[in-house]
């Protein structure tokens, strides 16, 4: 029979963790403090133990070492809650396996415990397979990807953000491939490429008859990727509505098909990504915080290629071979001026606008040296306040002012759908001078009326 250690001091947890092992078929022996713990390592050959991180009389990441020693194959799945990730990351340096989010569900549990016996992040690839796909000199970078080798054993959530064009999808996939999970499906979904009114259907699938044109059963993305990683890209833009059920899949893997009442389950694990600052939308109501902190529980920051110059000239020759063997010209090089130009240049599109700048150049080579590329400056991002980013280009001062604060009108009347009223209360404007402005940009015919009383 295989035996697991229960670690926790909390009487109703304790009790939730040794009938949900009971029921899988442990034989469990419970503790509710370090020194039991200790006394209790050699009395039984564990396979599993969970361990909640504070307790009575010390800190459980002290005991981690110590079931490590005497038990080398037991899973260690650690508790945490909001507000202790940096310690559950710690315990995993330590040599634990796994750790769970309170409040957790029995289902939570049961998939841990389903673990037990298979092959732990201690036999997980090499690093080698990771950073194959991920070309990088970059400190930061190199510190995120063994983050990522770390932590994609676990069933973890996790967040990357970061501009667009620094590749959150790559890394996305490399916590699949890397994970236990890397055998079943990776499923991408572009929250804000879906319109609102179907990507409930897209995601939980329907059912016959659901509304017009269901002529049949249609199985949702969460339901497809069952067993492996689901990919929610464009986080920011699921629609309020949705994100409850999003929150429900996340907590017990429940789930609905429209027009049906039956809750299914799916067994999987959720990456989310964004070029937006979730925490913010929070704060100002546009994003559900409790759905902030169930997918953030590993976040993940992606640099700016800007901040990674050292990867410029390995990522443009990465590029270079890439495409000039898709493009049939194998010996092309590129001259130094050309160089210069792209290490000078501060890629507000990050590495897919230098893979576009390559590709692009490569092909329309008439040689086999690259002599020239077209770098197009864009204008700065929104909400950025790097001054390196607002200067150093072509575009002149008026314009780069003129668009900054087109992108801040933009983005007000997107966030309140058209409500003048609201979007300048979001602005810090008087609504006439919000009215005034959007007739500058010529976006008044495009705004959306606003709502009767």
């Amino acid at each position: 029979m295989k035996h697991l250690l229960v670690v926790d001091d909390e009487p109703i947890m304790g009790d939730f963790l040794t009938e949900a092992g009971s029921q899988s078929g442990f034989a469990v022996t419970r503790v509710d403090s370090l020194r039991e713990a200790r006394d209790k390592l050699g009395t039984a050959d564990f396979s599993a133990a969970f361990l909640d991180i504070r307790l009575p009389d010390g800190d459980g990441l002290s005991v981690i070492t110590e079931i490590r020693a005497k038990h080398a194959r037991c899973h260690i799945c650690v508790i945490t809650a909001y507000g202790t990730v940096d310690t559950a990351v710690a315990a995993m340096k330590l040599g634990a396996d796994d750790f769970l989010l309170k409040p957790f569900s029995i289902t939570d549990v049961e998939r841990v415990l389903q673990r037990v016996g298979h092959p732990t992040r201690r036999d997980a690839p090499s690093q080698g397979v990771l950073t194959e796909a991920i070309v990088t000199t970059d400190v930061k970078m190199k510190e995120l990807l063994d983050l990522v080798g770390r932590v994609a054993p676990t069933d973890a959530s996790i967040l990357i953000t970061g501009e667009s064009g620094t590749g959150k999808e790559l890394i996305a996939r490399s916590f699949h491939l890397r994970s236990l999970r890397k055998d079943f499906p990776f499923v991408a979904v572009n929250c804000a490429a879906i319109p609102e009114n179907l990507l409930e259907a897209e995601l939980f699938g329907y059912e016959k008859g659901a509304f017009t044109g269901a002529d049949r059963r249609k199985f949702g993305l969460v339901e497809i990727a069952s067993g492996g990683t689901l990919f929610l890209d464009e986080i920011a833009d699921m629609p309020m509505v949705l994100q409850p059920k999003i929150l429900r899949v996340l907590e017990g893997g429940e789930f609905r098909r429209v027009g049906s009442h039956e809750t299914l389950r799916a067994d999987i694990r959720v990456v989310a990504a964004t070029n937006k600052n979730l925490l913010d939308l929070t704060q100002m109501g546009q994003f559900r915080d409790d759905l902030y902190y169930r997918l953030s529980v590993i976040p993940i920051e992606i640099p700016p290629l800007r901040r990674r110059p050292g990867d410029v000239d390995l990522l443009a020759d990465h590029f270079l071979r890439v495409y000039a063997k898709r493009y049939g010209k194998s010996s092309m090089t590129v001259t130094a001026d050309v160089l210069d130009s792209l290490r000078k240049y501060s890629w507000p599109g990050n590495v897919r606008e230098l893979e576009n700048v390559i590709q692009r150049a490569v092909a329309l080579a008439s040689g086999d040296a690259i002599a020239s590329v077209v770098l197009v400056e864009s204008p700065p991002r929104l909400g950025s306040d790097r001054p390196e980013d607002l200067v150093g280009g072509q575009t002149p001062y008026e314009e780069l002012v003129d668009e900054y604060e087109r992108r801040l009108m933009r983005e007000a009347m997107r966030r309140t759908r058209g409500n003048q009223t609201e979007a300048a209360k979001m602005l810090g404007l008087k609504r006439t001078t919000l009215l005034m402005k959007l007739k500058k940009f010529g976006m008044e015919s495009g705004a959306a009326k606003e709502e009767m009383p």
